[in-house]
């Protein structure tokens, strides 16, 4: 299988490949709620993060964690308002194929296409739904790799996948100042958040992705408030 297909593939395959081991992953990780740092983001002095963090009190302020999943429609309005808020235009769902740029070997990313688009939301959704309740740290973590894969809109798709990240694992916490600033932890990483999303997306292993954001948040100055992912996970 040629290196520039695979990703593409796994996304496109992700209901039959991926889904079993995720929720296999769920059930392995109740615990991880019992994970989340206290990730501060008044004390960022990156822009983007203070208005990621803006957005997400806006939309906790409007939805609890488990009305996002709700209805299709519910689901389809929050991922809006997160993209609309973000880039300050209206969202534009994507209706065709695009991948990124290649690297110096010639190898890229190739996102699903846009017909698959609102499968894999559907399926996503219904992901979340049934496991925010009990794992939303771990029901967080799946669902920003999913909305990376997915890349339903032309623009902003990072951004409304961080802030939903911090909607689904803080939820009203993020009101008081708590926030994973992931923009900050990809840059103090070095690349080890992009190698830890790939694991993810493209062999269901996101054990190194939830370890990353824990360690990487100590990292950054910010106290733990529970034992590391990695001795949840052994």
């Amino acid at each position: 299988m040629a290196p520039k297909t695979i990703n593409g593939l796994a996304v496109a395959e992700m209901s039959n490949a991926n889904f079993g081991r995720l929720a296999e992953l769920v059930d392995r990780t109740s615990l991880l709620n019992a994970a989340i740092m206290q990730a501060s983001a008044p004390a960022s002095k990156d822009r983007s993060v203070l208005l990621e963090h803006k957005v997400a009190v806006e939309l906790v302020t409007l939805n609890s964690q488990s009305d996002i999943f709700s209805s299709p429609k519910a689901f389809r309005s929050a991922l809006e308002f997160i993209n609309h808020a973000c880039l300050g235009a209206r969202p534009r769902w994507r209706t065709k194929d695009i991948a990124l740029a290649p690297d110096a070997r010639g190898v890229r990313i190739i996102f699903p296409n846009p017909h698959l688009v609102p499968k894999l939301l559907a399926e996503a959704r219904t992901f979340g739904g049934r496991h925010i309740e009990n794992a939303p740290f771990a029901t967080a973590c799946v669902l920003y790799v999913l909305l990376l894969n997915c890349h339903p809109f032309l623009d902003g798709n990072g951004r409304t996948a961080r802030v939903l990240f911090n909607v689904l694992a803080l939820g009203s916490r993020i009101r008081d100042g708590f926030f994973f600033p992931i923009r900050e932890i990809a840059k103090a990483t070095f690349g080890e958040v992009e190698i830890c999303l790939r694991r993810a997306e493209i062999f269901g292993d996101f054990c190194p992705f939830m370890r990353l954001l824990h360690q990487a948040d100590e990292s950054l100055g910010q106290p733990s408030a529970a034992p590391p992912v990695g001795s949840l996970l052994s």
